[in-house]
């Protein structure tokens, strides 16, 4: 008895994403935004005994606005 193998029902294979892009542009909201919001966020680990994470926090903070603004440090 012969069998038949069932029409295959996968999806395609996507297409390859484009290479990202060498530098991305960050807009003047994002870069007022973020980092304070980051600061924000080590005052309560802080203030819940929490120091490594307050600290954490802060050097994201720093680090992003080093990316989105390297000239303001």
């Amino acid at each position: 008895m012969a069998t038949t193998a069932a029409p295959s029902t996968a999806p395609p294979s996507p297409s390859p994403s484009p290479s990202p892009p060498e530098r991305i542009v960050a807009t003047a909201e994002l870069a007022a935004f973020l980092p304070p919001r980051l600061r924000q966020l080590a005052a309560p680990a802080r203030e819940s005994g929490q120091p490594d994470d307050a600290g954490r926090w802060t050097r994201t903070a720093d680090a992003t606005q080093a990316v989105l603004l390297p000239d303001a440090l």
